[in-house]
């Protein structure tokens, strides 16, 4: 357990009957919160600090250049991705201000208070 990441997540949620719908055809709150759960390597800094509830707006892509950065990997500079380290060793409060998510014709911009959608055909 030194050396190793357990990572639990979702794509995405589902809707299961909430309004009417199922699967992710919209931007509701079932859809796009989804469980994260990240057991960093017992040989992290700040691991006996690791436990809780952080909430905090995160995107998929963000799991990613966590996983690169507990590797010791090299992070694209074109690409938009943050480490959850700093968050999960309570280095930082808050990892993101707004978050993004697409679906089909459809994106939604997503804050701690607001959330818009937006129709590529409107």
């Amino acid at each position: 357990m030194d050396n190793t990441v357990i990572i639990f997540t979702s794509d995405h949620g589902e809707t299961n009957g909430v309004q009417g719908l199922i699967y992710k055809s919209i931007f509701l709150d079932q859809a796009l919160k989804v469980p994260l759960i990240i057991v960093p390597p017992a040989s992290s800094n700040g691991h006996e600090n690791c436990h809780g509830v952080i909430k905090s707006l995160v995107e998929l892509m963000d799991v990613g250049a966590t996983i690169n950065d507990y590797a010791d990997g090299k992070q694209s500079h074109l690409s938009q991705a943050r480490t959850l380290r700093p968050l999960m060793e309570y280095k930082e409060q808050n990892h993101r201000d707004f978050v993004v998510s697409e679906f089909a014709e459809y994106s939604m911009i997503l804050t701690e208070r607001w959330k818009a959608e937006f129709d590529k055909h409107s």
